[in-house]
């Protein structure tokens, strides 16, 4: 299935997914393993309710977004010679199912920031009265 998924997004949005492209197979290694284990660890904290969540739910947003960076730039800056031009696979393949791993990563990071601006103001709020406390 998933070669199927490989194969099809190679022949219909960016060629260099066919071959041995350098660049993506370094991005896929990285996804297939590094980020495979970040996914293990989120889902662990998701369900046991774990403070370190939100610092993997950071990392793995940054690799997802890294990983977009180094497959789209450099063939922006090649000339875009690899990628189907024909507005319906440069829409529905390219943009709408790489879109997909640009804004989920991007509204987590959002959602984590929050969370760790949030628990920090909480923290130096807490340290503030302590002192004050002391201080009386």
């Amino acid at each position: 299935m998933l070669h199927w998924v490989w194969f099809e997004y190679g022949t219909n949005s960016d060629s260099k997914w066919l071959i041995l492209d350098g660049c993506v197979t370094a991005v896929e290694l990285l996804t297939c393993t590094f980020d495979s284990l970040c996914c293990l660890i989120i889902l662990y904290a998701m369900l046991f309710d774990k403070s370190y969540r939100h610092f993997w739910q950071i990392v793995l947003c940054v690799c997802e977004l890294y990983g977009d960076w180094m497959t789209f730039v450099p063939a922006l800056l090649e000339g875009g010679e690899n990628l189907n031009t024909d507005p319906y696979y440069l829409w529905v393949y390219t943009i709408g199912s790489n879109g997909v791993w640009v804004v989920v990563p991007l509204l987590l990071l959002i959602q984590s920031f929050n969370h760790v601006t949030k628990a920090l103001n909480n923290y130096d709020n807490k340290n503030v009265i302590s002192i004050k406390a002391k201080i009386n």
